[in-house]
């Protein structure tokens, strides 16, 4: 996914200082979804981290990035390439570089060196004031106002109707 987006960001010349991304509650629904699921792992992995029930996270970790790969950046693929809507376009750059980035934290203490070159390659390199390793970085905490629950409900109808069909 990192080389997927890197690649399209340079050919558009993505920079997330100077593109403009609609507000999250203007972007279309699978921008929403994924943001969605994010937070509520983000939310779930500090509950079970919390608890010292590591043993769950690894496999809610796993599902994400099912979720990522396997539907976000499928069904979006068209949207990073060259078309005439550019609000669509940024809103689909902005959403994959915001999970990209709040992912790398979340998945860091388990994928130290992975984390640390998506961090370096993604966030480093356009934010100069960012702390200079992902492990230096404040672990997320969910953002609740950003958890769509009937929306993840709905994507998961969705998903499992296509796995059938």
């Amino acid at each position: 996914v990192l080389s997927f987006f890197t690649t399209y960001a340079a050919i558009d010349g993505y920079d997330p200082r100077s593109w403009q991304a609609p507000a999250v509650a203007e972007r279309p629904d699978i921008d929403r979804w994924i943001l969605s699921v994010l937070q509520s792992l983000a939310r779930d992995v500090n509950v079970e981290m919390e608890a010292y029930r590591l043993y769950t996270v690894v496999p809610r970790l796993v599902s994400f990035i099912d979720d990522l790969t396997n539907w976000y950046v499928r069904r979006s693929r068209a949207r990073f390439w060259k078309s005439e809507d550019d609000r669509d376009k940024g809103s689909a750059f902005a959403t994959l570089y915001e999970v990209l980035s709040i992912f790398s934290k979340i998945l860091a203490p388990f994928m130290p060196f992975l984390t640390e070159v998506v961090y370096q390659r993604l966030v480093r390199v356009v934010d100069d004031a960012a702390p200079a390793s992902v492990h230096w970085c404040d672990y997320p905490r969910a953002e609740v106002a950003l958890i769509d629950e009937s929306l993840e409900r709905r994507m998961a109808t969705v998903r499992a109707i296509s796995t059938l069909i």
